[in-house]
């Protein structure tokens, strides 16, 4: 009889584990290796890889929003977005208004509340590279509790200022102070790069919403002699066949005054008036003089809808309990259109006006190349070499200009001509500050060629205020009248000008000799700004971020779904 094989322990032991793993394993423990699979994997990326954040709170708006309502503006139908505030809870919507950002148009709130935006925070970015200028960052509040049942909270913020860096906020935009001390110190505007840009910046006006109630008051228009641009056949553009002369399309900052609250104070007046009919003689006189009073105002408000207005920092996210906006002067604009070639003759411009300074791309639609050009109290500023772009053919193409942060950027089918941008030097303290020529502040010209624009549209860049809750903040006390009063000028004193470019009005002195405000960065900390800038608390107020409290970068908003996008 031969012997039997001889089986090792190891042998014996795989073959058991062989069985073990060709039993039939139940559905149940099949879920349960999964369920605790999935959790160990959730639990090992939230802690050591991202993490997701909901943002509460409008202080990133309108970049990231917190909680918010939403409701589509009555007369041109622009989405208009408006802040949640923790006192509704109690108050409730009454007496608030939501304003468009298109066309300043009031209504009321709507009940219904959105959600903030659902961030996924990269935790493990700062650990492999340092933080850069501009990134938006999640970090612990970095001030001391006092009450004992505090919990720490989680800001987001825009990282600005780097440890050990000196900075200042002026005119709105954010500089870094180098050199020494005293006469020697210089400021060196901070600018950003292209993809930042658009993901900062704020409609000023979109052509594609035109308020049906303004339509005798055209936003666009050329004011040139004889046969010039006109309206498009589709009434959705403006087209132009231009001789050697250039031709200008003009944007004017024509704005309805906020009058809902105006409008309730009336009616309320007049229903006093009906109930109190035998109230005593100087009770009555004192109600009809106030309804007087606001129906001079009502007047004064359809006046000034014809009078171009000069482009401020408003947010529709911030209006509301009466506050119709903010009136700092916003000198960095950006205009986008799409732009039809018929002919490949002549020249295309696009302009922006800020103060004494004018900038000017000019496409050379022959060769299919542009350059940028500045000037400053009509003697050139700067100018760039020429670029090659994509309109060398007979078609459609969009095309975007802006001025933000000193430096002048072209876009042409998604492209950069001249990559981030062209720079040039601010102007100087004597030199800061609008002109007549802000009234007209954007133009489309053409010369030499047909061409057709659509769709187009007039942003603005982020201006930062000096303090939150800055004191020249409109509080809803004073009548919108009185503050577009202030924005716009009459055609009298139009006159008086002469209608001079370069001009400065005495009554916008309140936009010129503005002192800066500086900070200093101190090591392994961070100064950080939120994009709403009047109505955010951040370092301005409560100081600088520590390195040790810095829990991420914020990577991508994933819900809700049609805001997903990449935070760069």
């Amino acid at each position: 009889m031969p012997d039997a094989p001889v089986q090792s322990n190891r042998d014996k032991v795989a073959d058991k584990a062989g069985a073990a793993a060709r039993q039939p394993t139940s559905p149940i423990h099949e879920l349960l290796d999964t369920v605790v699979y999935v959790a160990v994997l959730v639990i090992i990326l939230k802690t050591f890889v991202a993490e997701a954040y909901d943002i509460p709170t409008g202080s990133m708006a309108t970049s990231l929003l917190g909680l918010h309502r939403e409701v589509t503006c009555e007369k041109c139908g622009y989405g208009i977005l408006v802040n949640y505030r923790e006192s509704e809870e109690w108050r409730g919507t009454s007496g608030r208004l939501a304003v468009c950002p298109n066309c300043r148009h009031t209504q009321p709130v709507p009940p219904r509340v959105y959600g903030g935006d659902k961030v996924l925070v990269a935790k493990t970015h700062y650990a492999l590279t340092e933080p850069a200028r501009m990134d938006v960052i999640v970090f612990m509040f970095p001030q001391e509790p006092t009450d004992p049942d505090y919990r720490p909270k989680n800001y987001i913020k825009r990282l600005w200022g780097l440890p050990g860096e000196k900075l200042s906020i002026w005119y709105g935009d954010l500089y870094l102070r180098t050199g020494g001390g005293g006469g020697d110190e210089r400021r060196e505007i901070i600018r950003k790069p292209a993809a930042k840009m658009l993901e900062m910046r704020r409609i000023v006006y979109d052509d594609d919403y035109r308020p049906r109630d303004l339509a005798d008051v055209p936003r666009w228009l050329d004011e040139g002699p004889g046969q010039g641009w006109q309206p498009s056949p589709d009434g959705k553009g403006y087209q132009v066949r231009a001789n050697e002369q250039p031709r200008w399309l003009r944007y004017r900052h024509l704005l309805r005054v906020p009058t809902g609250t105006l409008r309730e104070q009336l009616e309320s007046l007049e229903q006093l008036l009906r109930a109190d009919r035998f109230a005593a003689a100087h009770q009555r006189q004192e109600t009809e003089e106030q309804a007087r009073h606001v129906r001079e105002l009502l007047l004064e408000a359809e006046r000034i809808a014809r009078q171009p207005q000069l482009v401020t920092d408003f947010l529709d996210y911030n209006a509301g309990d009466g506050e119709q906006g903010f009136v700092n002067w916003v000198s960095d604009l950006m205009v986008e259109c799409e732009v039809e070639v018929s002919r490949l003759d002549g020249e295309f411009y696009l302009e922006l006006v800020s103060g004494a300074d004018r900038h000017q791309v000019r496409f050379d639609l022959r060769t299919g190349r542009c350059r940028v050009q500045s000037w400053r109290h009509n003697h050139v500023l700067t100018q760039s070499p020429e670029a090659a772009t994509g309109i060398s053919s007979i078609g459609r193409h969009r095309v975007r200009f802006a001025n933000f942060d000193a430096r002048l950027t072209v876009w042409v089918d998604r492209r950069l001509p001249f990559g981030d941008g062209w720079d040039y030097a601010p102007p100087s303290e004597q030199d800061r500050g609008p002109c007549v020529a802000d009234l007209r502040p954007v133009a489309i010209g053409a010369r030499n060629t047909e061409v057709t624009v659509r769709h187009v549209q007039v942003w603005r860049d982020i201006y930062y205020t000096r303090t939150p809750y800055p004191p020249e903040m409109f509080d809803g006390r004073t009548p919108p009248v009185d503050l577009a009063r202030l924005l716009s000028l009459s055609e009298e004193e139009l006159r008086a000008l002469k209608n001079d470019p370069l001009a400065k009005p005495e009554k916008w002195e309140r936009c010129r000799g503005l002192q800066p405000m500086d900070y200093e960065v101190g090591p392994d900390q961070y100064f950080a700004l939120g994009d709403n800038s009047p109505l955010s608390r951040d370092s301005r107020d409560w100081g600088l971020v520590p390195r040790h409290l810095l829990l991420g970068k914020a990577a991508v908003v994933y819900w809700p779904l049609d805001r997903w996008k990449r935070i760069r």
